[in-house]
């Protein structure tokens, strides 16, 4: 995983599995031994990249005036500087062989995160678990698809404006949660707590 979080910060450099094995200095057999596949490594790398990242939406960051919206849109920014700070891990994850692979999983991550945020914040007390699981899946895989774009340059806008685009992807009633500190539910959107 070292060499290919070192290939990831040379520009241009395609990662596969023999790029990654020459750079770790073993054989692609070595590689495998180590990875049941490219597509494995690569979600293991978003894993590890995206482990930094706070929980999206509501989080314990309120702001000033305690609004969810403000604070849910602090946390979103947040998510484009942290993916603006690792480029070059995202353009090489999203641009590897296995990339269609890395934005499924990078979604799945996303939603996961908001279902967890919205359940957290009272979205059971608002909507029922369908409609929670059916917004994370949609936010989830929304974002998941900007930042995708933004990140591989088929969408150019500035973090500030790509903030705005996923801003408008959570619906109107999410601006109903309660806001970080007001109390939390601990019911899950679906059985055993995953989406």
């Amino acid at each position: 995983m070292e060499a290919a979080l070192g290939l990831s910060g040379i520009s241009g450099t395609q990662l596969n599995a023999s790029s990654i094995a020459r750079a770790a200095g073993v054989n692609r057999s070595s590689f495998y031994a180590h990875f049941d596949s490219l597509e494995a490594l690569v979600c293991e790398l978003l894993d590890t990249t995206l482990a930094g990242i706070a929980e999206l939406g509501w989080s314990t960051r309120a702001a000033a005036d305690g609004s969810p919206d403000e604070a849910g849109r602090h946390d979103l920014h947040a998510l484009v500087k942290h993916v603006h700070e690792h480029r070059r891990v995202y353009v090489a994850v999203l641009g590897a062989e296995a990339g269609a692979v890395a934005r499924v999983h990078l979604a799945r991550v996303l939603q996961t995160r908001f279902a967890d945020s919205f359940v957290r914040y009272g979205a059971l007390d608002i909507v029922d678990p369908t409609t929670v699981q059916a917004t994370a899946t949609g936010v989830g895989h929304a974002v998941a698809a900007l930042l995708a774009d933004w990140i591989v340059g088929a969408l150019d806008c500035t973090e500030e404006r790509l903030t705005d685009h996923l801003v408008a992807s959570i619906p109107p009633w999410t601006r109903r949660l309660r806001t970080p500190g007001a109390g939390t539910r601990s019911a899950s959107p679906t059985p055993g707590g995953h989406p």
